[in-house]
């Protein structure tokens, strides 16, 4: 039979006296009429409050402007993120789920601030043991891994029907609702004070008529109406990805156009041998179509051997390996681009299609002098092409050359007024020259750091003074000899959605990240949560970023990573003693999945890892994790040979020394074998206990 899945996730922990969240006095009851859940988790809503006094409670509070139907203003057709929304005491929770199909499902997560990894989950007509579907059950969760499970009853939920689902909170026990059916989770106890998030796990479900009854903290109801304005002016098209893929698909489709005007060939006299030459013509084009095609679904090696099979002679020169060479930038393989893009540019005199895509890869690389090299050697071959000026604007968007951008982006627009690439480059470039949308702002500065922010409540002080006591304590552990001029600007969003509204204007959008550091600004971004110490954690890792890139700019991927996690996780008592290195939970847990798999990430190829392939989606985490917790074998167990090898190391990085030098005046004197062995037996014999 088929299913509908609704799960609850109850991240069960202790709270620490910095993670206390401040309710609202008010008991209040919020019924949403729920238009539209979409597949990305926002709701098109109205939160309504059910009393007049409640409203004017939160305005007044918050400083909000409302709506004249008893509702937080969120605008006509806006899209609302329900996330971390908190409530303390009891709590109860309805809505009615609807789904197409049986793999529709949909996630309400209940997280008690600061433990992310360990609690209960709750789940609607999954499997238990062998047996699928039609059940409810509460399952523990340690670690991120289901465990032991506290409760189970049977509820048919079929999909394309309605289905009222729900949940209560009372004096800390949870009991979950199902078309009338309720089960209490055993041995569950719920913190008083927890989150609250909505989303759904798959296309097309729908939810109806969500009804709150619960205290409810108003900075977070703050936070989530922020954020529903934020993202009523986003859209993806503004996005500097969206931005950057159609500038390439722009060029990439004439360039192919280009190529599939196929070579004219002398009409041999027979006419059989026309005839084979007609369909030696036509295997070739149809090869390219299949190529390009398997290269849009990302099947990339199948588009690469679609290409070795094609006649490169019915093409002109260089076409062939000018195709591989962007297929395998778009795989990450930059190394095999970077030599497929050199054999076309040598087979064709003045090819500046290949030249622009081997452009592209030293800007994947950040090697920006490299890109603008081979930009202007482009440029010689053929001055008025607008791509080769808007490719030279990403480089320079890169490197925070702003106003050079914005000049040779008015002049690639000037060669090439219809392309929307470039329109929207352009529109990117003056919106980093200007400031966030921020109705008030707090500041506050210091020798180091200037924080600017929209959330008030003294937070503006609290983090540059956070951040003030972290520089102080990293010049000490690592002293690095900086004269930092004057400080850098720290810009910190009330809500995810408003950083997320501002951060698409870069050409990757920081959909998955905390903050980062733009070079292009100048500036710190991060938004702000309830979650004191997750905040602490990634100001730590970035400002840590920031500190060490002042003295190499760019440092081998996984020390730069490997470092900001170790001291990203420094701690301070009272009294300003500060403690680096504290266990990352959340690392542990990718580390252990990715042994229990015997995919460990050795040493030396970590080493020797690109960005990009270390950013890869499918394997960023486990690269994180393996370098953290590598650099905290070298800090608290390694012997003394591979500490002083680590030393050796990381001085010639800091000397500006290619990444291949420094291991080869280190660590290739060891047996880096061994060193796999050492982590892997310190990871599951000290690390794995932490867990």
């Amino acid at each position: 039979m088929g299913r509908v899945a609704v799960i609850f996730l109850l991240l069960i922990g202790t709270q620490s006296p910095s993670q206390t969240v401040r309710a609202s006095k008010l008991r209040a009851l919020f019924k949403i009429p729920v238009k539209e859940l979409k597949a990305d988790g926002y709701l098109a809503a109205t939160w309504r409050f059910a009393k007049v006094e409640e409203m004017r409670a939160f305005q007044e509070e918050e400083g909000l402007e409302l709506t004249s139907d008893s509702g937080v203003m969120i605008q006509k057709n806006a899209a609302l993120a329900w996330r971390e929304l908190f409530f303390e005491g009891d709590l109860t929770m309805s809505f009615e789920v609807w789904a197409a199909s049986e793999d529709g499902e949909l996630r309400v997560i209940l997280g008690a601030p600061g433990d992310r990894v360990n609690g209960v989950l709750a789940f609607f007509n999954g499997t238990i043991g062998d047996e699928k579907g039609r059940h409810c059950a509460a399952v523990k969760v340690v670690n991120g891994e289901p465990g032991e499970i506290r409760g189970a009853l049977t509820v048919d939920l079929k999909p394309r029907t309605w289905h009222r689902i729900g949940f209560e909170v009372k004096a800390g026990t949870l009991t979950l609702i199902a078309n009338g059916k309720r089960i209490t989770a055993r041995g569950v106890k719920v913190p008083r004070t927890f989150a609250t998030t909505l989303y759904p796990a798959a296309n097309r479900v729908h939810v109806r008529d969500l009804e709150i009854a619960g205290h409810v903290n108003l900075a977070s109801l703050r936070k989530l109406v922020g954020g529903a304005k934020a993202a009523s002016r986003s859209h993806p098209r503004n996005r500097g990805g969206g931005a950057l893929a159609a500038l390439r698909n722009e060029e990439r489709r004439a360039v192919l156009d280009e190529i599939l005007k196929v070579r004219k060939r002398s009409e041999p006299r027979d006419p059989g041998a026309a005839e084979r030459q007609i369909r030696e013509r036509n295997l070739a084009v149809g090869l390219i179509n299949r190529a390009t095609k398997a290269w849009r679904d990302d099947h990339f090696d199948v588009a690469i051997a679609e290409l070795t099979k094609a006649d490169a002679n019915w093409f002109h020169p260089g076409a062939i390996a000018y195709l591989k060479g962007i297929i395998q930038f778009d795989a990450r393989e930059l190394d095999h681009a970077l030599e497929s893009l050199g054999e076309a540019a040598k087979a064709r005199k003045k090819y500046v299609p290949a030249l622009r895509a081997m452009a592209l890869v030293h800007i994947e690389r950040e090697d920006y002098d490299r890109a603008e090299r081979v930009l202007a050697k482009a440029r010689s071959m053929e001055r008025k092409n607008g791509y080769t000026m808007a490719f030279l604007a990403l480089a320079q968007m890169a490197r925070g050359k702003l106003p050079q951008a914005q000049t040779s982006l008015r002049i690639a627009k000037d060669q090439m007024p219809s392309s929307d690439g470039v329109k929207l480059l352009l529109t990117h470039v003056q919106r980093l020259r200007s400031r966030p949308r921020w109705s008030a702002v707090h500041k506050k500065s210091n020798r180091w750091y200037a924080v600017e922010t929209n959330v008030g409540g003294g937070v503006a002080a609290d983090i540059a003074q956070d951040l003030e006591r972290y520089r102080t304590f990293l010049e000490q552990a690592l002293p690095l000899g900086i004269k930092q001029r004057r400080p850098v600007r720290v810009w910190v969003f009330d809500s995810q959605d408003e950083y997320l509204s501002f951060t698409e204007v870069l050409i990757r959008r920081a959909e998955s990240s905390l903050g980062c550091y733009v070079p292009a600004i100048k500036t710190f971004l991060f938004f702000h949560t309830l979650d004191e110490e997750k905040n602490r954690e990634v100001l730590y890792h970035e400002a840590f970023h920031h500190y060490l890139h002042q003295k190499t700019r760019r440092p081998p991927i996984w020390l730069d990573e490997g470092l900001a996690e170790y001291y990203g996780g420094t701690t301070f008592t009272s009294d300003g003693r500060a403690t680096p290195g504290a266990i990352h939970h959340n690392r542990l847990i990718d580390l252990k999945d990715w042994l229990a798999k015997n995919r460990a990430i050795p040493l030396k190829a970590l080493m020797h890892m690109a960005p990009a392939t270390f950013m890869s989606p499918e394997t960023a985490a486990v690269h994180y994790a393996t370098s953290w917790a590598f650099v905290h074998w070298i800090k608290h167990a390694a012997p003394a040979d591979a500490k002083k090898t680590f030393d050796t190391y990381v001085t010639s990085v800091l000397r500006k020394k290619p990444a291949t030098a420094a291991w080869s005046a280190s660590f290739a004197k060891l047996d880096v074998g061994k060193l796999d062995e050492q982590l892997r037996a310190y990871v599951t014999g000290v690390l794995f206990k932490k867990l």
